[in-house]
């Protein structure tokens, strides 16, 4: 089993990035989107797999 490492630095820009992203895809979404259409579900989607990935990997890292 391999373990990921991962300096403190950039673990902790990527949880700030991470925040950010949360904070602002809404206002992403609606600036983009006025409507809901398979574009933007897809866009929704890209942007909650994208956060997902990263989380799992912050929780994997030492």
């Amino acid at each position: 089993m391999y373990n990921n490492l991962l300096s403190r630095e950039m673990y902790d820009y990527l949880s700030w990035h991470v925040s950010e992203m949360e904070k602002e895809k809404d206002i992403l979404l609606n600036a983009h989107y006025i409507e809901e259409t398979k574009e933007s579900i897809n866009f929704q989607e890209f942007f909650r797999d994208y956060l997902e990935r990263i989380n799992n990997y912050l929780d994997s890292v030492s």
